[in-house]
């Protein structure tokens, strides 16, 4: 394949270009794969410290990006991305005229370790049918999976899945499977694949001719070479559809699905305790800001590992009534406790008609492709770096801390009562009341001491509330939170303390 001649369009992504669109190096990332969904497969629970550090010691490549968005000139959507065993990422996407209505093809590109993509290598064309929403995926083999609803030009009627594979990184295909609808008006094959240990999986959403609506797995037990219906996610009247699933390890799973049309700010929560054979339905995504009523779609999800070994979930997706892709994360250990996700974070603002943003992580980095819609006739990825730099200290919520030296819990009154911290954004926050310890700056003195990734750069100070009035809590650059000064340590309030980390 050739260099394409994609045009650079600036859409203020400094991370990956400078002002003038030349080559910027990204940084020496690992080559060998790093989210923690590979290491699922072979481990029996959480990834334990020493796994967890073994990444950091992994040999290393270059990569360039030298453009923000491949426009060029055509209707361009509807993919994922995924990388290959080698760790060069790589587009799988349909290509056609408009949004429907035409002949799609399922096209196939590579992002070169010089910055430059490779042309649109086309897997699927005919002329008289439309390839729709190609999904897919690297095994731990390396084999590349590319599956697709095909569609009637003539008629808009449904006609099939079909399934090929590639072993040389894109460059040849070979059809695997043809999944008949056998009873159902459409099955949409949806988004990347997922590994259950030994058996892939990609997400499909369907509707019977009854009008009941399901969200399946289709699966493969032999590394692609045949691919049949498997468990069943939700089965009913609700239409849930594009579905992003997380193996967690463990037999543990999480799928999350856009809901109908996406309007009501809501996505939908599915957990398998058994390596997705059965799941059970977790109801709306538990958020303590939520998403008002805003039109959320195409929720995407990947899985890294933090410095403490602990497995996190990093969640996209597209609001649609802003025009931004949106970021999560939960812990693990969080999720499986039902506690809430972290606040949605801004990641990146395109057209309000973007969605199906797939990612892959490189250490602390996330690279991430989105589909942007200006016109009915116009739709192209635009890739940016989602920059993470705390991302061995995420965590999905709060994490409670019993104080020291003399400190104890208030429980007293209707107030948050336990003491705890988080990561927001690029914030710590804490909170509680505690009372009963000594005033004070000294080692001795503290309420707590704050972990690293915790911590503020330098001393900071802090307005509160006690039991006399005004005080005021320092929290010092080694992590000890201290109060300095209060009439009356009947209580003292550690709510709405706030601080940056960098």
């Amino acid at each position: 394949m050739a260099e394409a001649n994609a045009k650079y369009g600036a859409v203020g992504i400094d991370e990956i270009l400078n002002s003038s669109g030349t080559r910027v190096l990204v940084e020496e990332i690992p080559q060998a794969v790093q989210d923690a969904s590979d290491y699922a497969k072979r481990r029996d629970d959480l990834l334990t410290k020493k796994e967890a550090a073994s990444i950091s010691d992994q040999s290393k490549a270059k990569f360039y990006v030298n453009q923000a968005e491949l426009n060029e000139g055509m209707y361009d959507h509807f993919g994922i991305m995924d990388k290959t065993l080698a760790g060069a990422p790589y587009l799988i996407y349909r290509r056609g005229t408009t949004h429907a209505t035409d002949a799609g093809k399922a096209v196939f590109r590579t992002l070169k370790k010089d910055g430059t993509w490779t042309d649109a290598g086309v897997v699927l064309a005919d002329s008289d049918l439309d390839y729709r929403d190609p999904a897919g995926g690297t095994l731990p083999s390396g084999r590349i999976i590319l599956g697709s609803l095909v569609r009637n030009v003539s008629d808009s009627g449904y006609n099939r899945v079909v399934i090929l594979s590639s072993d040389d990184d894109g460059g040849t295909w070979v059809e695997r499977q043809r999944i008949p609808l056998d009873g159902f008006e459409y099955k949409f094959i949806w988004g990347k694949l997922v590994m259950f240990e030994g058996r892939a999986a990609i997400t499909a959403y369907c509707k019977d001719l009854s009008g009941n609506y399901q969200l399946k797995l289709i699966v493969s037990d032999d590394n692609g070479d045949s691919w049949q219906e498997g468990p069943v996610i939700y089965s009913g009247s609700n239409y849930y559809n594009e579905t992003t699933v997380q193996y967690l390890g463990g037999g543990q799973a999480v799928a999350i699905s856009r809901v109908a049309g996406g309007s009501g700010g809501n996505l939908r929560v599915w957990r398998s305790t058994n390596s997705g054979v059965t799941w059970s339905d977790s109801g709306y995504l538990s958020s303590p800001d939520g998403d008002s009523t805003h039109t959320l779609v195409s929720p995407s999800s990947s899985y890294v590992v933090n410095a403490q070994g602990e497995p996190v979930i990093l969640l996209f997706y597209g609001d649609r009534t802003d025009g931004y892709v949106m970021m999560r994360h939960i812990g693990l250990r969080d999720l499986i406790s039902g506690k809430a996700w972290s606040l949605r974070k801004q990641i990146i603002k395109l057209q309000v008609r973007l969605g199906y943003q797939t990612q892959v992580v490189y250490g602390n980095r996330v690279l991430m492709n989105a589909f942007t819609e200006p016109s009915s006739s116009l739709a192209y990825p635009v890739l940016t770096e989602v920059r993470i730099p705390d991302i061995g200290h995420l965590t999905g919520g709060w994490v409670d801390f019993t104080p020291s030296n003399g400190w104890t819990i208030n429980t007293d009154g209707a107030f948050q009562k336990t003491p705890g911290y988080r990561i927001n954004g690029d914030l710590v926050e804490l909170r509680g009341v505690v009372k009963g310890g000594p005033v004070g700056s000294s080692a001795s003195q503290a309420v707590t001491v704050l972990p690293e990734g915790f911590r503020p750069l330098v001393r900071t100070m802090f307005s509160t509330w006690c039991q006399g009035g005004a005080a005021r809590v320092d929290v010092h650059a080694g992590g000890a939170v201290s109060v300095i000064v209060a009439s009356d340590v009947a209580y003292v309030s550690l709510d709405n303390i706030r601080f940056s980390k960098t």
